[in-house]
């Protein structure tokens, strides 16, 4: 079997757009790392794609962005983000949308690559991800398209990366909570098979670790990212003998299900029940009361994405690091019976 872009990055210990920046002459690469990557061809006997490279070179000025769900209030900072810093630069945004719908986005990735598309920026949120677009990003960068991901990495390569701290936003969420002297805080997650769901869920637990609290699964249920989802789960943990005092949630849709799920039952937000939610759309300050969320640093997201692409393409010099990860804040409004208009940041420690 031929070597592939793959087996060289592995071989040189470095990330498979770092080799191709050194096989393409562009971008920005340390001299020592430059003499790795090219021992590693030498050893393995590679040979680039000459006629992927040589197509390369024609460039469209156009970077593709594929998102989960534009319908979904999270995504059009991000997108307006990309947009922008592309503009910045010359480039124009083909915008996909994958309408939650993991097939259709590999399908988007091959009509990218058909259009000519200088780079692409993909939004890994959601499901776990599958080892097929693992291997549809190699063909990308053996076509010479490189790819920014968002949020996650398929298992198996090291490409660039810009994501958000959730561990670390949904532990100031419960941790606020346990602070204002709640003890049975239940968590609504999405679905259960969601990398969002599990590092969120995982900061849940890490906040009543650390609080000296135990874990009750029975306060734990899964829903869908979605309004109704929300409502339907609150209805199931309020309802109970002993329900919750404080509910967080993996989302702010399903935090505002909440808020309806509690309206309907005659449950007084924030006096017989807190909620916070997480991401920190643009409507949770208007609803009632006002949503205390996690902020997510949408806009910053789509600037930093497009860097980090740009780089690969040897438009821009390259930063220290290939991933990013950036800190999301807590922003505390009615819904949890605390002062409102404080914002609580600072990395997990």
């Amino acid at each position: 079997m031929e070597p592939t872009i793959k087996d060289v990055a592995k071989r040189a210990r470095v990330s498979i757009s770092t080799v191709s920046r050194v096989l393409s002459g562009n971008g920005r690469v340390t001299e020592e790392t430059r003499q790795r990557v090219l021992r590693a061809v030498e050893s393995l006997n590679y040979q680039p794609n000459l006629l992927a490279q040589s197509l390369k070179k024609r460039r469209s000025h156009t970077l593709g962005l594929v998102v989960q769900n534009i319908a979904n209030p999270f995504f059009p900072d991000i997108v307006r983000g990309v947009e922008e810093k592309a503009q910045e630069y010359g480039y124009d945004v083909f915008l996909c949308d994958n309408r939650k719908d993991f097939q259709r986005g590999l399908a988007h990735l091959d009509v990218l690559q058909k259009r000519g598309v200088d780079g692409i920026i993909y939004s890994s949120m959601g499901r776990l991800i599958e080892p097929i677009l693992a291997f549809k990003i190699m063909q990308l960068s053996e076509a010479g398209i490189p790819v920014v991901l968002l949020w996650r990495q398929p298992p198996g390569i090291n490409i660039p990366m810009v994501y958000n701290d959730e561990k670390g936003g949904a532990y100031k969420a419960t941790t606020h909570l346990i602070s204002l002297g709640h003890r049975r805080i239940a968590f609504i997650g999405g679905f259960q098979d969601s990398l969002v769901t599990k590092e969120r869920f995982e900061g849940y637990c890490l906040a009543l670790e650390k609080n000296g609290l135990s874990f009750d699964q029975s306060l734990v249920t899964y829903s869908d990212f979605e309004v109704n989802g929300g409502r339907e789960a609150a209805r199931h943990l309020l309802t109970r003998d002993l329900p919750p005092t404080a509910i967080f949630t993996a989302n702010d849709l399903m935090a505002i299900g909440v808020l309806m799920a509690a309206k309907q039952l005659n449950k007084k937000v924030p006096e017989d029940l807190a909620v916070v939610g997480f991401d920190g759309i643009p409507f949770t300050e208007y609803t009632d009361p006002p949503l205390t969320t996690v902020c997510v640093p949408r806009y910053e997201m789509g600037l930093i994405a497009v860097e980090k692409l740009l780089e690969q393409m040897g438009e821009k010099e390259d930063s220290s690091s290939d991933s990013i990860m950036l800190e999301s804040h807590l922003v505390i409004r009615g819904s949890c019976g605390a002062v409102e208009g404080k914002v609580i940041s600072g990395a997990l420690s």
